[in-house]
């Protein structure tokens, strides 16, 4: 807490007004003790980390919860890897490393049961369940790939998109089990 305190009154000073935080829920708990203390200088829309997603369940926690200072936002769900440390998925390896096609953080039958668990929790955000961050191509591919309920659930949460990033090929070679 004492971080936060030192920090965002130079986010503030900077000019934000507000922050979308995906850190995990200790930050939330600190946070929500600057809220009660009138002590939160800028509005703080906070995610809920996908390891914490039964513990907001059971909290009764559904994004959009909250008011203008700190609100509950959408489930924060890592599909692969980052491309710096060359374990976002790709369609190739990278080169100089035969077999390295990177990782899948959240394999795609759990990433489409975390999704409808949220769902069904409530947890929306402009009509998605999910926050996605996803930096390979497989998982695109293999989103598209899904089942029609899953991709009803996905439509227009950000997890794809139908174009390669320029760090991608145009051939996936994942398959939907470990993409």
């Amino acid at each position: 807490m004492a971080q936060l305190r030192a920090h965002l009154p130079r986010l503030l000073a900077a000019g934000l007004t507000g922050i979308h935080d995906l850190d995990g829920q200790d930050a939330r708990a600190a946070y929500e003790t600057l809220y009660a203390r009138g002590e939160l200088p800028l509005r703080v829309h906070k995610t809920i980390p996908a390891t914490a997603l039964d513990e907001a369940i059971d909290a009764g926690w559904a994004t959009g919860d909250g008011d203008r200072w700190l609100s509950t936002g959408p489930v924060k769900i890592f599909t692969d890897g980052a491309l710096g440390s060359h374990t976002c998925l790709m369609t190739e390896p990278y080169d100089g490393e035969p077999g390295n096609h990177g990782i899948a953080v959240t394999p795609a039958e759990e990433f489409e049961r975390l999704v409808a668990t949220a769902a069904g929790a409530g947890m929306r955000w402009r009509r998605t369940p999910s926050a996605t961050r996803r930096t390979g191509w497989c998982c695109g591919r293999t989103r598209a790939g899904a089942s029609r309920p899953a991709r009803a659930r996905w439509r227009g949460c950000g997890t794809g998109s139908s174009t390669p990033s320029t760090c991608c090929r145009t051939t996936c070679r994942c398959s939907p089990a470990t993409a």
